[in-house]
């Protein structure tokens, strides 16, 4: 009886330390089980952040391709808006100079019309004086020779109305030239801006 003692108590050992290893067993399971809950929780909160991340990103990015899109539609807009100017004033700038031109011509006949007019008159003169009695020639010189000065002096004035038409047109197409150079200016300056924002 007395060896059946240690039997029994070696036994008991072996069953204490297979509980305990069951138990140290079913612990390290559930730490386990922990740590891939641990894990699993850690990867889903790493994917939710990116995934929060990656939209404010393209919110942010959608802004600001709004704002691009906005700001070259103004840039466009203030291009044609400027093209459109040159081109007026280009319109303005020949239409002064084909004026200037008709009023030059027109100024040239006129002057032609009056040289001709004192020609026959002081050809007639001329010709009443050969053939009239002396007080006729006279009366005829004196009426011919105001004639004659009212004729040039009208040519004087309407020569000088015309160099001062010619000077006036001179001027404003020389303005709009600049205007014209102005624009292109500010137009070439945009598409430098244009090509340094872009």
């Amino acid at each position: 009886m007395t060896s059946s003692v240690p039997a029994d108590q070696a036994w008991d050992e072996a069953l204490s330390v297979v509980e305990r290893g069951a138990d140290l067993r079913a612990k390290s399971k559930a730490r386990l089980a922990d740590a891939h809950a641990a894990r699993a929780q850690a990867e889903s909160q790493a994917v939710s952040a990116t995934r929060d991340y990656c939209a404010q990103q393209r919110v942010e990015a959608d802004q600001y391709l709004l704002e691009a899109k906005l700001k070259l539609s103004e840039a466009e807009q203030v291009k044609e808006s400027a093209e459109k100017r040159a081109v007026e004033l280009e319109q303005e700038v020949q239409f002064r100079l084909e004026d200037a031109s008709k009023k030059r011509q027109t100024a040239r006949e006129y002057a032609q019309k009056l040289e001709d007019t004192a020609r026959i008159a002081a050809e007639a003169l001329m010709e009443q004086t050969r053939g009239g009695a002396e007080e006729l020639a006279n009366r005829m010189r004196e009426q011919t020779a105001e004639e004659i000065r009212k004729i040039l002096t009208d040519l004087e004035v309407a020569r000088a109305a015309a160099e001062d038409e010619l000077e006036a047109q001179r001027l404003l197409t020389e303005a709009a030239r600049m205007r014209v150079r102005s624009s292109k200016f500010e137009t070439d300056s945009f598409d430098d801006f244009k090509q340094q924002a872009a």
